[in-house]
């Protein structure tokens, strides 16, 4: 089961990063000016404004190495409760929208200061998947983790008796 989870968890922050990262360079620039990716880069220049290529390169390594971590601990450690392994993918899906938001705002910044009429309503349904994602993982987590209290809670603990 642990393993699954792991192979589930680090694909879906895997595929969260790759999408977090084309929708920050490249889909959300193209969609906030209508205009081909070539024309929309040259009016940045012309306009003084970069595209900053670094914070979605951070981003991507942050995915990849969060995918990765739990998945080599999950299997180098027998002890780790599935549910806990699950519970750390979904907290890392969770922390994926603000680390989005931190890492993309220099382009959409810069998309902004080139372009006065940009559309931001087309770059926040680019980014809907994304936050939506994280909002879906943080009530998964909070599910999970009530559930796993309940359930610990519910046990009689050594030295007690039931009532059964």
């Amino acid at each position: 089961m642990r393993i699954a989870i792991a192979a589930a968890g680090s694909l879906l922050v895997l595929a969260f990063g790759i999408f977090g990262l084309l929708v920050m360079n490249d889909w959300g620039l193209v969609a906030a000016s209508h205009e081909p990716l070539d024309r929309t880069l040259d009016a940045m220049q012309q306009a003084e404004q970069d595209r900053a290529l670094v914070p979605g390169g951070i981003f991507i390594v942050l995915a990849v190495a969060a995918a990765a971590g739990p998945a080599f601990a999950a299997l180098k450690s027998s002890e780790l409760p599935a549910w806990a392994l699950a519970a750390i993918y979904l907290a890392l899906l969770v922390l994926g929208g603000p680390a989005y938001f931190m890492f993309s705002f220099a382009n959409l910044n810069s998309i902004g200061d080139t372009y006065a009429d940009w559309d931001s309503e087309a770059v926040q349904r680019l980014e809907a998947p994304l936050y939506s994602t994280s909002l879906g993982a943080m009530i998964v987590l909070v599910l999970l983790l009530v559930v796993v209290g309940v359930r610990k809670l519910s046990r009689p603990t050594p030295g007690t008796r039931s009532s059964r």
